[in-house]
């Protein structure tokens, strides 16, 4: 006891309380402040000081996540809710042609009448691009048909017909039928002939008979 009291001297005492009250204030002040951004230095916390799922919507503040924050693809399809990227929230002019992959925009994805005449580039719809038998003359406006009749000739002998479209007027193409009853042709040939379609066939009905030849007219 007494080389204890030998060893407490003034300057041990005040610096042992200093101590204790340092320690004690230190927890203090640790338990009743929040750490918030001000008391950060910039750089300190990086993304790999992240724990998985630490940072949840509900600790974003609004508008804090800003477009020059997000790095280039990082936002990819599979981390958008379905249903998220609504018309409202898509820029205008922002979904150019060489953003949509092909055959991404499908019959079904579109609008009713949302492809206009206007919408459409010149020369984009090509005949390799009409489906067989989409366009019959109700799809073509303006149109007419001219037909011409040969002369009646006897079995076996073969002859020409051209239909001919009149003045101001187009071929656009054009057909043949036999004659009248059971008479039946052999049709050789049918192809356009300055401005109207031309058939050639051999009379095969057994008697004398006569061929027709028609052509679609489109107003010039």
């Amino acid at each position: 006891m007494n080389q204890l009291r030998k060893r407490l001297t003034y300057a041990n005492v005040m610096s042992s309380i200093a101590v204790f009250l340092m320690l004690g204030g230190a927890t203090a002040l640790a338990a009743s402040k929040k750490i918030n951004g001000n008391r950060i230095k910039a750089g300190t916390i990086k993304t790999g000081k992240f724990a998985k799922e630490a940072v949840k919507t509900g600790k974003i503040a609004q508008q804090a996540v800003t477009e020059s924050r997000i790095a280039d693809g990082a936002v990819t399809t599979n981390k958008l809710a379905d249903n998220a990227v609504t018309e409202s929230k898509i820029a205008d002019n922002a979904v150019t042609t060489n953003k949509i992959a092909n055959e991404a925009v499908k019959a079904e994805k579109l609008a009713g009448e949302s492809v206009t005449n206007t919408k459409i580039a010149a020369n984009a719809v090509t005949q390799g691009k009409i489906a067989g038998a989409s366009v019959g003359s109700p799809q073509l406006k303006g149109i007419s048909v001219v037909s011409a009749t040969s002369a009646k000739v006897a079995n076996g002998t073969s002859i020409g017909v051209t239909a001919t479209c009149p003045s101001g007027q187009v071929i656009a193409g054009g057909f043949e039928t036999e004659g009248v009853g059971a008479d039946k042709w052999a049709v050789k040939r049918l192809l356009r002939s300055g401005n109207g379609w031309r058939v050639f066939g051999v009379n095969e009905s057994g008697g004398e008979s006569s061929i027709t030849a028609f052509a679609y007219c489109l107003a010039a």
